[in-house]
């Protein structure tokens, strides 16, 4: 369920809802196929850090396998 809705977040082929950009501010021109993979697996990221914290561990070890293997 969580993978799903990262993924729906991410599908949003909108070139304003998400820009990356590097320590100077300057954006990064992605690929909307990489610009989607880097947004759910931040927000798999994100969801196994908050499951860490409230120590649901084996939730936030696979929400981190997930983020990572959607990175790569």
């Amino acid at each position: 369920m969580i993978k799903a809705d990262a993924d729906l977040l991410a599908s949003q082929e909108d070139e304003n809802y998400l820009r990356i950009a590097d320590q100077s501010g300057n954006i990064i021109a992605l690929p909307f196929e990489e610009k989607k993979s880097l947004a759910v697996a931040m927000a798999l990221h994100e969801k196994g850090r908050s499951a860490l914290k409230r120590n649901q561990v084996s939730l936030a070890i696979t929400l981190f396998h997930e983020a990572d293997s959607k990175f790569k």
